[in-house]
C-alpha cells in the first residue's frame, strides 16, 4: 500500500480513516512484503519505525473531514515556514463512503 511504502522509507503518513477500520496489524502486514528483503532484525527494527510515520485521524462526517484537512494545510504551512518536514502522503479511507451517508 501507498501507506505502508511510504512509512518504511520514513516519510510521514497522515491516514484519515472515515469508518474507523484503520488496522496496524494489516499495515504491518503490508510492510512486511515491501521489506521482504530485510534481514529479519532489520525487518523488526524497521516495522517497530513505522507505526511512528503513519498519524491515524478520525472523522465521522463530511463537515469534519473539511475540518480535518483544513487544520492539515494550516500545520503543513506553519511547518513549511519553520522548517520542519511535511506529510509525503495524505489518505482517506473513505470519502466516498463519508458522502454517500451524508446525501443518504
Amino acid at each position: 500500500s501507498i501507506a505502508s511504502s511510504s512509512a518504511c522509507l520514513g516519510f510521514e503518513v497522515k491516514y484519515i480513516t472515515t469508518n474507523g477500520t484503520f488496522s496496524p496489524e494489516r499495515l504491518i502486514t503490508l510492510s512486511r512484503h515491501a521489506l521482504k528483503d530485510l534481514a529479519h532484525a532489520d525487518m523488526d527494527a524497521s516495522l517497530a519505525q513505522l507505526l511512528t510515520h503513519v498519524h491515524v485521524m478520525h472523522v465521522h462526517d463530511t463537515m469534519s473531514l473539511v475540518s480535518t484537512l483544513q487544520e492539515l494545510e494550516k500545520e503543513c504551512e506553519l511547518a513549511t515556514k519553520q522548517g520542519r518536514g511535511v506529510p509525503k502522503v495524505v489518505i482517506v479511507d473513505s470519502a466516498a463512503g463519508l458522502m454517500s451517508c451524508d446525501v443518504g
